[in-house]
């Protein structure tokens, strides 16, 4: 593509020139001139700046057409003075169209040696400007510089007002550093005689670092020794930026591949062959580097025997359909090791949509799945355990529903001997009679509830009910049930509930269990002496609380924070998973949990629900 010149660079080749230049617009008004064209013309160009090229060429052609080097006019100088004058009239788009007076006095050849000279010359320290490229030549028996560009002044920091600098002066601006090593390289390419590349770092006195890159070659006489060197220095600094940057994205890259596990890779579908491997892809699928990219195949004869026809289809598919693709497969190591991989596959197309190339990324999700699978195993361990514990206590449950079963089982009885005295009267009291029915149908439904109650608590894999819950009417079944098991540990039960309290959303049958675990602690803790249990409730900041205290022996404060933790028990016969199992409950519906050590004798256990609704105004039941 072809260079635009900057209006920087327009002005610098202007300046460059060795005639005297002048830029108008196409009215003919003076938009820039060279120095070359203020000293022979005798303004400053500001004067002129904006005024119509007569005031400088009186005669000039009007017409605007192209005027060849050699038109002879009269110029006029600022002091009124004319002098013969050589022009060339050449029309120049930058933007807008301009045109660009070129002149010469004193009817100089401008295709003369001198001039063509001067003209190359100046051609030349523009190109190095716009380059940033310099040259010198320098006599390594006389240690003296022969040549140096206007540009080594500017690279260097040198003041171009001064004489050339000497080559000392040159080499104490190279980093210290890099100094040395630049002397030594230098007079190897002179005893070898053999022309080199130097990369190295200058400071100028400001304290600014520029990177150069040097060819330096040995001029030789007759005889083969070395009478010159003959060097070019460009500053490459602000593409050594560029690259340190480049290098410094990649390596940031190449780390965050490495932290998160993510290797990325191209591959072009139509010639089969590999464009891109991150270091990553060879760490997860245990390449080798130093093998060099590897082909597609065998990235896919890594993939496991069982997925590796599915991983293919589906690529090839993706290919075939140009849609994305995520994948999620295993791959075996030559050691055997199995891991995961979350792998997603984009393919690119070209104008015409054809698929020029698949990207991809794979993720080693190996330790994710491996937690997902050992939270599963837990889970099922946790279920398994549960079960067991609600089977445990079956023999508690069978007496307290023996004894709760009774009393409608009793009412049944007399109901229906009733009915049948109402039936037998003569004549019959049909009223009287519906009314003992109605009694016996709800005592069966009665004993029906309290039947399915008990059986759903034991009875494994039973289905998980969320609905609004009665915490405190809860506690009171649940002391009804336990009531024989108080007796035996000589347990007084106080209730200090209130009435009127929003519901829970819960499974009433998980939330049996966390009753029966704390209520039998509790009786544990008080079975040597006996005791009073105490269970609350109260609403607190939009959570219903219950509380369960025992007068036993109390927790050991240094242990508080860990005694729901799974395996952890303060009982020699303990298993040490009652009380973590009843915070997993606690927590699933939303709650939290927590024990106190009671001022006197004892503990206090307490766990809150998020409340349904706004209370009522509560009222205190006592027993």
């Amino acid at each position: 593509m072809a260079h635009v010149l900057t209006d920087a660079e327009f002005a610098a080749l202007l300046e460059a020139g060795p005639n005297a230049l002048v830029v108008t617009d196409v009215p003919g008004n003076v938009l820039l001139m060279n120095a070359q064209a203020e000293r022979l013309f005798g303004y400053d160009r500001k004067e002129l700046t904006g005024k119509a090229i007569e005031t400088l060429i009186p005669e000039r052609h009007r017409s605007l057409r192209p005027i060849g080097a050699g038109r002879k006019l009269v110029g006029l100088r600022k002091d009124g003075s004319e002098f013969p004058v050589e022009i060339s009239l050449t029309p120049f788009r930058s933007g807008d169209r301009l045109w660009v007076f070129a002149a010469t006095s004193d009817s100089a050849d401008p295709n003369s040696a001198d001039a063509m000279l001067r003209r190359s010359e100046s051609y030349l320290a523009a190109a190095q400007r716009l380059t940033q490229n310099c040259s010198w030549a320098w006599d390594p028996r006389q240690d003296r510089l022969l040549h140096c560009s206007e540009e080594v002044f500017r690279i260097y920091g040198l003041d171009a007002e001064n004489d050339v600098p000497t080559y000392e002066m040159l080499l104490q601006r190279i980093h210290p550093d890099d100094r040395d090593w630049v002397r030594e390289s230098t007079a190897q390419i002179i005893r070898h005689k053999q022309e080199r590349l130097l990369e190295y770092r200058i400071v100028l006195p400001d304290g600014t670092l520029k990177y150069i890159e040097s060819v330096r070659r040995p001029v030789m006489d007759e005889r083969g020794n070395v009478y010159e060197l003959l060097g070019t220095s460009v500053d490459v600094t602000e593409r050594r930026r560029a690259e340190d940057a480049l290098r410094r994205g990649e390596a940031y890259l190449a780390e965050a591949q490495r932290l998160s596990r993510t290797g990325s890779w191209a591959w072009d579908p139509r010639r089969d062959r590999m464009l891109h491997c991150s270091e990553e892809i060879f760490r997860i699928y245990a390449l080798d580097p130093a093998d060099g990219m590897p082909d597609f195949e065998t990235l896919f004869q890594r993939v496991h025997p069982e997925d590796r026809d599915w991983v293919k289809e589906r690529t090839f598919e993706g290919v075939r359909q140009r849609e994305e693709r995520l994948l999620e497969y295993r791959i075996v190591l030559p050691d055997g090791a199995v891991k995961y991989i979350e792998s997603v596959r984009r393919p690119v197309l070209d104008k015409i949509g054809n698929v020029v190339e698949v990207v991809g990324t794979s993720l080693d999700v190996t330790e994710r799945k491996r937690f997902q699978q050992e939270r599963e195993r837990l889970h099922k361990l946790e279920a398994d355990i549960a079960h067991v514990n609600r089977v445990s206590m079956l023999g508690e449950l069978a007496a307290s529903l023996a004894h709760e079963v009774k009393q409608p089982l009793s009412a049944i009885i007399l109901n229906a001997k009733a009915c049948q005295q109402w039936i037998d009267q003569t004549p019959s009291n049909t009223e009287q009679a519906r009314a003992s029915t109605k009694r016996i149908e709800q005592d069966g439904n009665r004993a029906i509830e309290i039947i399915e109650r008990v059986r759903s608590f034991y009875k494994k894999d039973a289905p998980l009910r969320r609905e609004p819950v009665d915490l405190s009417q809860l506690a009171q079944e649940m002391i009804r049930l336990l009531r024989g098991e108080a007796a035996r540990n000589s347990v007084a039960v106080r209730l200090d509930l209130a009435d009127g309290l929003p519901k829970v959303m819960a499974d009433p049958v998980q939330l049996q269990q966390v009753f029966i675990n704390l209520v039998l602690n509790a009786f544990e803790a008080m079975r040597e002496r006996g005791g009073e249990l105490t269970i609350g409730s109260q609403l607190t900041d939009g959570e219903v609380t219950i509380s369960v205290g025992d007068t036993g022996e109390g927790l050991p404060v240094e242990n508080l924070e860990r005694i729901f933790d799974p395996f952890f028990t303060t009982k020699p016969e303990g298993s040490g998973m009652g009380l973590a199992l009843t915070r997993s409950i606690v927590e699933s519906h939303g709650g939290r949990i927590w024990a106190v050590v009671n001022a006197g004798p004892g503990a206090t256990f307490h766990f809150g629900l998020p409340a349904l609704s706004e209370p009522k105004e509560s009222v205190f039941l006592r027993a």
